[in-house]
């Protein structure tokens, strides 16, 4: 039909020639985790579930390292595990990412879509 998907240097994607219509898009992000945890971001973990912190949406989707559907103490420590090398992965895989709709109305969409490293909490892992 003519769509067609580009991304330039800097990560930035462009779709043209979308039909009018509403689009659910979630990043497949192929990269290795790359993301410094430590004991900064075991220590996040504790604070979120303690209501001391707030964290945003992408954020809590990072802190549950273990993919069960809650923040907590068993998060904090496979985070602390693998600051210090006891473990080699996370349950829940390496990136978390934005979801986003989109509403196309026209040619011109421009959305902003995040991503880090499951467990990288204090985002110091930029790619």
């Amino acid at each position: 039909t003519g769509n067609s998907v580009t991304t330039d240097a800097t990560g930035d994607y462009r779709f043209s020639k979308v039909p009018i219509g509403v689009y659910y898009i979630e990043p497949n992000i192929k990269l290795p985790h790359g993301g410094l945890v430590s004991g900064v971001d075991a220590f996040i973990v504790p604070q979120f579930f303690a209501k001391i912190l707030p964290l945003n949406s992408l954020a809590q989707k990072a802190a549950d390292v273990n993919a069960d559907g809650f923040i907590n103490a068993a998060d904090a420590l496979l985070i602390e595990q693998r600051s210090i090398g006891d473990v080699s992965f996370f349950p829940a895989g390496d990136w978390v990412t934005d979801r986003d709709i989109i509403e196309v109305t026209n040619d011109d969409i421009i959305r902003l879509l995040r991503a880090i490293c499951t467990g990288d909490l204090n985002s110091s892992y930029i790619p």
